[in-house]
């Protein structure tokens, strides 16, 4: 035996018989004994004393509970600062077999911090010391049963949240080539910021798929001075030299805690050729009271990003009320626009009751895209 495990052994032996008669061993007393003892090292002022040790056979026969454990240091058998004891044969249902090889591990705690698994057999002497200290490190080690990886929510493309279940019947969730990304991303245990991305890749492989890592310009943490971030908003813009291509896209947004990571996956589509409003335009409700109900809403679809121009005529064709947009803002974003009316004209006064002929226009190229009704009866 190496002289350094010797001075282990020596060390968690005597440690042992110092904690003999506490409780907590007079209680364990009824089951066989094998030892199996180490010692665990960190880097930095990273706590290990307190940390649970888990000595199993396989990482499946750990997740189903098939494990005996210890505490690193003096509230655990060793007794000693960065060492453990574990009794190999303290399961309630005996797994562990001489000759037979078995791993110890730190599982990550809520900090993140765990160890590796280091093998270790059960040599029939009664007491064996692992070969190598655990080394303990963040992300690192087994997880814990019920870990669970960040949620990520609210995702946007510019103002428009994105609709899941819309897509998954079948409804295409258009976008602009170069959309702002944003998502809510929260987990129970702190996240690792690095970790965060975006990645685009075109479903007809018309362009090399991306993977945008997010800064600390792109994130916004939720969380006090000093203290790991677990709830974050994130956005961020494709840049124009990357831009969608035409067509089915995948977007992807990732994030990780200490325990795993998760990927959200949405389909959306970038339409071609020149900016059109594709399929009707609604106004509702219709017909509209300025009195009762105070707000009237027109929604429509355009193709792509574009400064648009909406407005409402009289029966003698004159504009009562006029609204302009830029390009990427609600009214003149890709995919679904909401414009809110409150049945004021452009003078000020209430609309008087009448069918008012709506028009949206591409104001570039002073071109009309549509056209509607809208009836204000009051």
């Amino acid at each position: 035996m190496r002289d350094d495990n010797k001075s282990l052994l020596v060390g968690l032996l005597v440690g042992l018989l110092v904690n003999w008669l506490t409780p907590a061993v007079l209680a364990q007393a009824y089951y066989p004994i094998y030892w199996v003892g180490g010692s665990v090292q960190a880097a930095g002022d990273i706590t290990v004393d307190g940390r649970q040790v888990a000595l199993y056979e396989s990482e499946e026969k750990r997740l189903a509970g098939y494990f005996v454990s210890d505490t690193v240091g003096a509230g655990g058998a060793s007794g000693q600062p960065g060492q453990f004891l574990i009794n190999a044969f303290a399961a309630e249902e005996p797994f562990a077999g001489i000759g037979l090889k078995y791993f110890v591990a730190i599982p990550r705690g809520s900090d993140g911090y765990g160890a590796a698994p280091v093998e270790v057999a059960l040599s029939g002497n009664g007491v064996d010391i692992v070969p190598t200290p655990l080394v303990l490190a963040y992300a690192t080690g087994p997880v814990e049963t019920g870990a669970q990886p960040p949620a990520i929510s609210d995702v946007r493309f510019g103002t428009r949240l994105y609709q899941r279940t819309l897509v998954e019947k079948g409804e295409k969730f258009i976008v602009s080539e170069t959309p702002k990304i944003s998502a809510k991303i929260e987990s129970a245990t702190p996240l690792d910021v690095n970790s965060f991305r975006i990645s685009a890749s075109s479903k007809s492989g018309a362009a090399s798929p991306q993977t945008y890592l997010l800064g600390a310009a792109d994130v916004t943490a939720k969380a006090a001075a000093g203290e790991p971030a677990r709830s974050v908003s994130v956005s961020y813009d494709i840049p124009p030299e990357t831009k969608l291509p035409e067509g089915d896209n995948e977007v992807a947004i990732t994030a990780a805690n200490a325990f795993a990571a998760t990927t959200e996956t949405l389909a959306v589509t970038v339409m071609g050729g020149p900016l059109q409003v594709i399929g009707p335009v609604l106004a509702f409700p219709a017909p509209f009271s300025v009195t009762k109900h105070g707000t009237a809403t027109i929604q429509y679809q355009l193709s792509r990003d574009g400064e648009i121009e909406l407005n409402l005529l009289s029966a003698a064709g004159r504009t009562i009320k006029s609204f302009a947009f830029q390009a990427g803002e609600e009214g003149g974003a890709a995919g679904y626009n909401k414009v809110s009316w409150n049945g004021v004209t452009n003078l000020g006064l209430k609309a008087g009751n009448a069918v008012y002929v709506g028009i949206v226009v591409a104001r570039r190229e002073g071109r009309t895209l549509a056209r509607f009704k809208l009836s204000v009866v009051d």
